[in-house]
């Protein structure tokens, strides 16, 4: 998988457009092909994590909470390190399918996907990350939703007869 790291703030910031203009269609598939790599755990996760994150970055996510039996409406990964962390220690996700990835002037990528391989994987898992870039551009802020039932089928979590 070809994918461009993002390694430094400062590189990036001289070589890339001013703060006004839009990211780039470009940058937006090598965004989303760096954190498939961190989730897929290919390469090495700290280090692509690291380079992709921000230092104030967190994880917004309704859904992951609700997985973990938290309260809704908090935050999901407080922290670069929190989030590396969780990829680094979850089962790496190796069938992803990207159904669109798309650029939301000025520094947001909203990244459309499904997950075919959850758990037992009966139930193909959609989802979307709403990610907003800082002017590095390195990822501040993202935001997770995906349809968390049929996670919890395909992972056990619920016990169903119905289907999804």
């Amino acid at each position: 998988m070809n994918f461009l790291l993002i390694t430094t703030c400062a590189f990036i910031a001289t070589t890339s457009a001013q703060s006004t203009d839009c990211i780039s269609q470009n940058l937006a598939v090598d965004v989303v092909a760096a954190l498939e790599a961190t989730l897929t755990h290919v390469g090495n996760v700290t280090q692509i994590g690291n380079a992709l994150l921000a230092d104030d970055f967190v994880e917004i996510s309704d859904s992951i909470l609700s997985l973990q039996s938290l309260p809704l409406g908090g935050v999901s990964a407080p922290s670069k390190q929190a989030w590396i962390e969780g990829i680094s220690h979850s089962p790496a996700d190796t069938n992803i399918t990207t159904l669109d990835i798309g650029v939301v002037c000025p520094n947001k990528i909203l990244w459309q996907w499904q997950f075919n391989a959850v758990g037992r994987a009966p139930y193909p898992v959609k989802g979307f990350n709403y990610i907003v870039m800082d002017d590095c551009p390195q990822i501040q802020t993202m935001y997770i939703e995906f349809n968390s039932i049929a996670w919890a089928l395909d992972d056990g979590e619920l016990n169903s007869s119905a289907t999804a």
